[in-house]
């Protein structure tokens, strides 16, 4: 039997992709393209979850950053967590936000202080997608601890979600191509919203933890949230699933 050979065109355009088969009647035709069609999409889900993940860090380390944060003034002799968000781009400059977990206003303006002016030329190490540079989001924190009568602080790549599960020092997921803020979220919306992220940076669930919103900004939200990109938590340099947490202040 005497074949013909026909280009086929899988994907037109720039992604084209010219297969020579056979040209055989009817059945054995159609078998031949739907099994050449079945590779090729196959082939391509498998090339989707490949990815290579680099997290934005801290450049030059946390200790350099945490010899330019000076411990207020305060009565406190105990333990003060600042939790932190900044906004990576792709040269590594950031612009940082800050929380306090304190019902006391005037102790929370110190403390957010301290950070604000030892951070205020903080640069990162950007972070990088299968090699290509991205803007992300990312949480940590800046503990203050007076408990053993020593003054230390502790920078750490997390918002203290899963630490037992994966120890303090583990680096929190980072979110990148990030949709538009919530329209629902307006004036006087505060809300936290903390998601689940695994391994391959997927978001599995997200949920309202905390705050004051409507139900449509909520909703938004969460949405907003679970829409977006992550590189995944990080663990002893193996990817694992950890939670990203995010503050909506539009007070």
């Amino acid at each position: 039997m005497s074949y013909v050979y026909t280009n086929i065109q899988l994907f037109p355009g720039n992604c084209g992709l010219n297969v020579k088969i056979p040209r055989m009647s009817g059945f054995l035709y159609r078998l031949a393209c739907l099994l050449i069609i079945t590779s090729v999409v196959c082939t391509g889900f498998a090339y989707a979850e490949s990815w290579e993940f680099q997290p934005a860090e801290f450049k030059g380390g946390y200790a350099k950053w945490e010899q330019r944060i000076k411990f207020p003034k305060s009565k406190i002799e105990d333990v003060v967590v600042v939790r932190n968000a900044a906004y990576v781009s792709k040269n590594g400059s950031a612009k940082l936000y800050v929380y306090v977990d304190s019902s006391d206003n005037v102790i929370s303006r110190r403390f957010e202080r301290a950070v604000q002016r030892g951070l205020r030329k903080l640069k990162f190490v950007p972070a990088r997608v299968n090699g290509e540079k991205k803007r992300v989001w990312l949480r940590f924190s800046v503990i203050f601890d007076r408990s053993s009568g020593k003054e230390v602080i502790k920078i750490i790549p997390n918002s203290l979600y899963d630490i037992d599960a994966h120890g303090i020092s583990y680096f929190a997921p980072q979110r990148y191509n990030t949709p538009r803020f919530p329209r629902a979220c307006r004036a006087n919306s505060f809300l936290w919203i903390a998601a689940k992220i695994d391994n391959k940076g997927r978001a599995i669930k997200a949920s309202f933890v905390s705050g004051r919103a409507s139900e449509e900004c909520k909703r938004q939200a969460v949405d907003n949230i679970l829409n977006s990109s992550y590189i995944p938590a990080r663990q002893n340099g193996e990817y694992v699933t950890g939670t990203y947490a995010e503050l909506y202040d539009c007070r």
